[in-house]
């Protein structure tokens, strides 16, 4: 079975802890396999980028998808106006469009921080394991059943990816 990596990394992108997936394993957990499905679907129809709710009567989590190259892009997640999460998907296809992608968000991040008591942290760019999705985690959903959603929309939504672009 192929896997790919998660990275969960604090709001400033310091690294807090990496795994490895399998498709089929993630599959398995409680409402994974119709989001999967689901995110498969929106991949399929718009590739390069697209935005979809999360929440199953249409309770305000959405996920918002855009492709910086064919191999490699952002996920944002919201809640309400709040930023849930930011991920990064680094596919190891094209080395030179997950570095770029990286490298975006690093800049941005270093950005945010300027002028604040925080420092970026640089966790994300010595990440070399691929296929790759690295989280940021911001904030949370008020609601259980969103919580619940957003913590696996990451992982869910780099299965879909990869599963994609036939890595996984």
């Amino acid at each position: 079975m192929k896997t790919y990596w998660i990275a969960d990394l604090r709001a400033n992108g310091e690294l807090l802890s990496t795994s490895e997936y399998v498709y089929e394993q993630l599959e398995r957990l409680t409402g994974c396999a119709e989001l999967i499905g689901h995110l498969s679907g929106e991949i399929w129809r718009a590739p390069e980028g697209f935005e979809t709710d999360l929440a199953p009567t249409g309770g305000g989590l959405l996920l918002r998808w855009h492709s910086t190259a064919a191999t490699a892009g952002l996920m944002t997640l919201r809640s309400k106006q709040s930023v849930v999460s930011v991920t990064v998907l680094a596919s190891g296809i094209n080395n030179d469009a997950d570095a770029l992608t990286i490298s975006a968000l690093q800049q941005q991040l270093v950005h945010e921080l300027h002028g604040t008591a925080y420092e970026a942290a640089f966790s994300l760019t010595d990440l070399r394991q691929r296929p790759l999705a690295a989280t940021m985690n911001i904030s949370s959903p008020d609601r259980p059943a969103l919580q619940a959603i957003a913590a696996v929309a990451d992982r869910c939504f780099a299965a879909a990816y990869f599963r994609y672009l036939r890595l996984v």
